[in-house]
């Protein structure tokens, strides 16, 4: 078999080095939360590599993003959401949150509340407790990922924090510490 020489530019390279480790980074953290949002791990894998594909290939070497994991997390999220506007599911939370358990009925019950309660919450605050309690972003982070004031995020986290935590208190019965 001959294989074709292929003759690569610095910047394809350096685009690719850059990819790679920024890959090593984030692949963990972007696939367990687009699993959350689309509820399907391999869908979650295939918009994991969709975000670094696209990322490759308007990333300029000379221009790196301030905060690499906002930008790539705001592909994923754009394209999670493009893909859940195809899909028709707007119910995408109910399907993905997964709480540490010991107790099977417990983790059933507890799952069952949680997801219902992100369903009953905005799809924008469902998001933002998502990427700073689960994908460990800052709020900071989801500012500049979204084009949003710092203070209108940490708003928005702080009603999103509140609403769920009184829809969380009315299924369950009881107050939440």
């Amino acid at each position: 078999m001959i294989i074709p020489y292929v003759h690569t530019t610095e910047r394809e390279t350096a685009v690719t080095q850059v990819i790679s480790q920024w890959f090593d980074d984030h692949h963990d953290a972007m696939f367990r939360y687009l699993t959350r949002i689309v509820g399907q791990p391999e869908q979650a894998a295939d918009l994991v590599q969709e975000t670094f594909l696209r990322a490759m290939k308007v990333l300029d070497p000379t221009l790196l993003p301030a905060i690499p994991q906002a930008w790539l997390f705001r592909i994923a999220s754009n394209l999670a959401l493009d893909h859940l506007r195809r899909q028709r599911r707007w119910s995408w939370f109910m399907r993905s949150w997964q709480p540490e358990t010991n107790n099977f009925d417990q983790h059933v019950e507890t799952t069952q509340a949680i997801r219902g309660c992100l369903a009953k919450l905005k799809p924008q605050d469902a998001e933002v407790l998502l990427m700073v309690h689960y994908a460990g972003c800052s709020p900071a982070e989801v500012a500049k990922l979204n084009g949003e004031e710092l203070g209108a995020v940490r708003k928005r986290l702080s009603r999103a924090r509140d609403r769920f935590r009184n829809l969380y208190e009315e299924e369950r019965g009881h107050e939440v510490s």
